[in-house]
């Protein structure tokens, strides 16, 4: 699921969300438009890894932000902002959200 908001966008595994909630006095969010797009999250990250893309990567209660750097179908790579270029590796599976700036 790709929400986008205030200049950036913010994608959310479908496993990883348990409710929506819109904002008070929101009306309700009724569809029944299929999806425009049949790509997996690691898909969709893997296009934004060739642009260099800078992410915050959330993953349970661990995060990193930096510059994404790779992503296959199982693994995404983020250099971390600040010290030495390190790389986090982070597998896909355990990706709860990533926001990108």
């Amino acid at each position: 699921v790709s929400l986008r908001g205030e200049a950036r966008l913010v994608l959310v595994p479908l496993a990883a969300m348990t409710s929506i909630r819109p904002a008070p006095g929101a009306p309700p969010a009724l569809g029944s438009r299929m999806a425009g797009t049949a790509l997996a999250l690691g898909d969709v990250l893997h296009e934004l890894a060739a642009d260099r893309e800078r992410v915050l990567v959330v993953a349970g209660p661990d995060s990193v932000a930096g510059t994404l750097r790779a992503a296959g179908r199982d693994v995404l790579v983020v250099v971390p902002d600040g010290g030495p270029p390190s790389p986090v590796y982070v597998p896909v599976a355990a990706v709860t959200e990533v926001v990108v700036a």
